[in-house]
């Protein structure tokens, strides 16, 4: 996944995002949002056919990222 993604319309802080490959800019859950920092330059990101799913949710007022099956 790429580019941002909102989950959580009218507020709802138990939804959540789930992505094989998270990559997004941006993404926002309810009324919290967070952003892949600046500095990482996903043209040099090493392409691969495996993948990690993953899912962000709120947690205590901050989206928080976790490996699925880990």
């Amino acid at each position: 996944m790429s580019g941002i993604a909102h989950a959580g319309s009218g507020g709802n802080e138990k939804a959540r995002v789930r992505a094989l490959k998270m990559n997004a800019i941006q993404l926002r859950i309810a009324n919290c949002y967070s952003r892949r920092p600046d500095s990482l330059n996903t043209v040099y990101i090493e392409k691969t056919n495996s993948f990690t799913p993953e899912e962000a949710r709120i947690i205590n007022n901050e989206i928080v990222v976790f490996k699925i099956n880990d």
